[in-house]
């Protein structure tokens, strides 16, 4: 604004009649408002720079800020993740330690059954054996009785014979 004040100014004193000097410092005077024009050119130029790189800059903080942002987000991100994963390993080592120990415990208790079936298999042995122990001694046992049955009845004959006989032998005593 100032330039053109005085380029304004310059055209004024142009129209009156000077001479030479004053037309060499005219020049002159046109030369430096030429150039003071051209200076506040490059400055409202520079300043324009200026907002435009302090835009841009602001621009590139902010996205700066964004990004350092986001970063810290998916650190803590990451973090929770950490845990999740080391939760879910204690986890797996937990049901990995339970499962031996169920296997473990299903071994013992696979040998405890074979050991029960050895043990019923014995008992079903004797009891076996027993059976037929006893069905021998039953046997043994009825023959017994049949013979003393047998016995018996021979003992009561011989006693039926004897009495039989102290009878004959009685009445011949008495005869003779």
């Amino acid at each position: 604004q100032k330039a053109e004040g005085l380029r304004l100014e310059l055209e004024a004193r142009e129209q009156l009649p000077v001479d030479d000097a004053l037309a060499t410092a005219q020049a002159k005077c046109q030369d430096a408002l030429v150039r003071l024009g051209g200076a506040e050119v490059a400055a409202l130029q520079a300043k324009e720079d200026l907002a435009k790189s302090r835009k841009e800059n602001d621009a590139l903080v902010e996205e700066l800020d964004s990004i350092a942002k986001a970063f810290d987000e998916s650190q803590e991100h990451n973090v929770k993740l950490l845990k999740t994963v080391e939760a879910k390993e204690e986890a797996a080592t937990r049901l990995m330690q339970e499962r031996l120990r169920a296997d473990r415990s299903n071994s013992l208790m696979l040998q405890e059954q074979a050991a029960q079936a050895e043990r019923l298999s014995a008992a079903d042995l004797i009891a076996e054996k027993e059976s037929e122990l006893r069905s021998g001694l039953e046997a043994q046992l009825k023959a017994a009785r049949d013979a003393q049955v047998k016995t018996e009845e021979a003992h009561r004959k011989a006693m039926t014979m004897l009495e039989q006989q102290r009878r004959v032998a009685d009445e011949a005593q008495r005869e003779a």
